[in-house]
């Protein structure tokens, strides 16, 4: 054991420690700082997707050129119109998305927000009944007044706003995911789709 002072968020710190003990151990288990992960090193690089700018956009060309500069970035991902960067830190990730020069052909638009819900509306669609009393129809015709409208109202997409990205691993014959949310399940169906897994 030998004791060794640090420097850490401006304040010196000093540890007890054998000289072999990796920095990241140190961090973690002698001073309680659990903010730093291994990243790279465990197959875990932060990753993050480059969005298309509308509905139906296909890659012509990525510039993987453009994000060089960005210290950090391992790879960047192209599979058909699937468009990621992957990096060793999570500021270098956002970074190197925002930065990459992706030249997308325009396809399909969204509708015009006038004619917006007459879309909606046109989808194909199924009616769940959470609870079906089978007498509606009967109490609406023993009704002194019926009132009848419709109502209309902002459609909101449930979406991503941060990293929706999660690290797998491809290797004999099986895909392996870290997810940090409840997507879990689905991300596993689909990755093991993209991996060519069945199982």
């Amino acid at each position: 054991m030998s004791k060794i002072s640090l420097r850490v968020n401006g304040r010196v710190e000093t540890v007890d420690v054998d000289p072999t003990t990796p920095l990241l151990y140190v961090l973690g288990d002698e001073l309680g700082l659990r903010g730093p992960k291994f990243g790279c090193g465990m197959a875990q690089c932060g990753a993050r997707v480059v969005r298309p700018p509308e509905v139906g956009a296909a890659v012509t060309s990525v510039d993987e050129t453009s994000i060089r500069q960005i210290p950090g970035v391992v790879k960047v991902v192209v599979r058909n119109n699937f468009v990621g960067v992957v990096a060793k830190k999570q500021s270098q990730v956002v970074q190197a998305a925002s930065q990459l020069k992706v030249r997308w052909s325009p396809d399909t638009r969204l509708p015009a927000q006038k004619t917006f819900y007459g879309s909606l509306r046109k989808q194909p669609s199924r009616d769940v009944l959470i609870i079906n009393s089978k007498d509606v129809e009967q109490k609406l015709a023993a009704a002194p007044t019926v009132v009848r409208a419709t109502y209309a109202y902002p459609y909101q997409m449930h979406g991503s706003i941060g990293a929706s990205c999660a690290p797998s691993r491809r290797e004999a014959g099986s895909c392996n995911s870290v997810v940090r949310n409840a997507v879990g399940l689905s991300h596993s169906e689909h990755c093991g789709k993209a991996a060519g897994v069945t199982d």
